[in-house]
């Protein structure tokens, strides 16, 4: 908790120095007052993020986060996640790369809970992949009585022995912890694994030519 305290006082206080700026006329000139807001405004959306998760993260701890399943195919979700990943990587030089069987992929998921595991996990390569442009690569199959998504970076990946802590609550590698202050609650993957395996399924992580994430999940069988 005390790591959460920084990570909200951090943008709080870059926010409140910017708006004193303001205040104080060191923002002079319409682009220094445009430059300023800006900021304040960033940094404030990375406090509500922040809060989200923490407020999440209760939700999930009480048992208080019910999923609400519908059939659904999965290559078509991770499809219409990566048309959205692609507008939003693209004026950073971001790419997103989707593959997988044409085949029909039927799942049962809770939509709103598997687009944030895609979400979170794209924040994730987007903060420490250290790669530049990024490239992310989404594959989708069917193995045995499992429907797979595979998330792939070309980043640098985490050290080996790491991995086996990227899923615990409130965990942070020194990698993370010093990339980007403030930006990392060590709760995004946990949230991750949470919902993959309150679907039924089951998530991995592992070094690849960057930071690769296998997610499988229950297929469901079409009459």
């Amino acid at each position: 908790m005390a790591g959460i305290s920084h990570d909200l006082r951090t943008p709080l206080t870059s926010v409140r120095g910017y708006l004193k700026g303001m205040r104080d006329g060191v923002a002079n000139t319409p682009e220094k007052r445009e430059q300023y807001l800006e900021v304040a405004y960033r940094k404030s959306c990375e406090m509500e993020r922040l809060l989200q998760r923490l407020f999440y993260f209760s939700k999930l701890e009480t048992g208080n986060l019910p999923l609400f399943l519908s059939d659904a195919d999965l290559g078509d979700f991770v499809a219409q996640f990566a048309r959205e990943a692609r507008q939003e990587l693209a004026p950073s030089g971001g790419q997103v790369v989707l593959r997988g069987a044409p085949a029909p992929h039927p799942v049962r998921i809770d939509p709103e809970q598997l687009l944030r595991v895609l979400n979170n996990l794209k924040d994730n390569a987007v903060r420490y992949s250290g790669a530049s442009p990024l490239v992310l690569t989404l594959t989708v199959w069917r193995q045995w009585d499992r429907e797979c998504i595979r998330f792939a970076d070309n980043g640098q990946g985490v050290p080996e022995d790491q991995l086996p802590h990227l899923f615990e609550q409130f965990w942070r590698g020194d990698q993370a912890r010093s990339s980007r202050g403030g930006e990392g609650s060590g709760l995004g993957l946990y949230i991750v694994r949470h919902i993959v395996e309150a679907h039924g399924g089951s998530i991995q992580a592992r070094n690849d030519h960057g930071l690769v994430f296998e997610i499988a999940l229950p297929c469901a069988e079409v009459e």
